[in-house]
Formats: structure tokens, C-alpha cells, sequence
């Protein structure tokens, strides 16, 4: 069975690609984000935003889930492929 995985560092071109956008609210934002990585994961995804004010004062923890950063995983395509748009 083939997951699709976002790499990080594919996510994170992504998300620098908005530095200079201007949205009207976090909706916009929040809809145009689940959107596009739903389109790449091929399945519904859940995109829950957060004010920074809100980690104020937070402990640094593990997220929970399961690492998979020693995982056997097979490489579907080789050299970076970045699947997303605006």
C-alpha cells in the first residue's frame, strides 16, 4: 500500500511561496492550504491554524503519532518533485 508523504522541505517552499500574499482573513489561508494539500496527498486532509500568542509559555514535547523517519519507505520518484500550485 503507497502513502503519499509531503516532504518537509517541499512544504516548506511551499509555504514560502505566500511571504509576499496578501490574504483577506485565516479562513482563506486555512481553505487554500487544505485544499492544495489535499489535491497532493490525494485524500482529505485537516488544516488547523494557530496564533502564535497561543504557544506562549508551552513546554516543548513530542507530537504523538508515529515517527517514521526510520521507516523503510520506497521511493515512487527520485530528485525532488514539488506537487503544488496557486
Amino acid at each position: 500500500m503507497k502513502i503519499p508523504l509531503i516532504q518537509s522541505k517541499s512544504f516548506k517552499l511551499y509555504l514560502n511561496s505566500f511571504n509576499q500574499t496578501r490574504v483577506a482573513d485565516w479562513e482563506t489561508v486555512q481553505k487554500t492550504l487544505q485544499q492544495d494539500l489535499s489535491a497532493c496527498a490525494n485524500g482529505d486532509i485537516e488544516i488547523v491554524l494557530h496564533h502564535l500568542h497561543e504557544f506562549n509559555q508551552q513546554p516543548i514535547a513530542e507530537f504523538a503519532g508515529k515517527c517514521i523517519d526510520n521507516q523503510d519507505i520506497e521511493k515512487a520518484h527520485k530528485g525532488i518533485v514539488l506537487f503544488f500550485s496557486r
